[in-house]
């Protein structure tokens, strides 16, 4: 079941990056479909990627038994209160939450990058201890390249992108 599951996500991760790049083409192009839609619907599209993060790391931590790190940690950290934000904002129809997703998406993004560059072998480790579980530690790797820090940092790009420059 977890390897099943391993290459669904690792293939939906895939299928987000190639979104990022469609989106980020659309906004440069001014795509007016695209962004138009984009406008009108990214309080409900981050809440999926942010669930779907959650969910995510909850069935890694919970079900496949995988401990996280101090890196895995603080990407909840900036991860988690997104749903509280955009399930709020969804609800009260309120876009102005959109740089709080972004500021909050960011940080997430530059730790999970650390992370995806740290299990790479090309940054030393600053932050995790001996006593703790190595950050370097790779769980799995898919396609060649995807894990779990990498899943995390697609997931926060992609939020990034679509609250970019977005009505609020």
């Amino acid at each position: 079941m977890i390897n099943i599951t391993n290459h669904i996500l690792s293939g939906l991760t895939i299928l987000a990056q190639i979104f990022i790049v469609f989106l980020i083409v659309s906004k440069i192009k001014k795509n007016h479909i695209v962004l138009k839609f984009v406008n009108e619907h990214v309080l409900k599209l981050s809440l999926v990627v942010v669930l779907s993060g959650i969910f995510g790391s909850l069935f890694y931590s919970e079900i496949a038994g995988y401990t996280p790190c101090a890196l895995c940690w603080w990407q909840r950290v900036f991860l988690y209160p997104q749903a509280i934000i955009l399930g709020i904002a969804l609800f009260k129809k309120d876009f102005s939450v959109t740089s709080y997703i972004k500021a909050l998406s960011l940080i997430g993004l530059v730790i999970s990058g650390y992370q995806s560059l740290l299990q790479m072998g090309l940054v030393p480790s600053l932050i995790c201890g001996a006593n703790s579980v190595s950050c370097a530690q790779r769980y799995f790797i898919n396609f060649g390249y995807i894990t779990l820090p990498l899943m995390g940092f697609t997931a926060f790009v992609l939020l990034a992108v679509l609250n970019w420059k977005t009505r609020g």
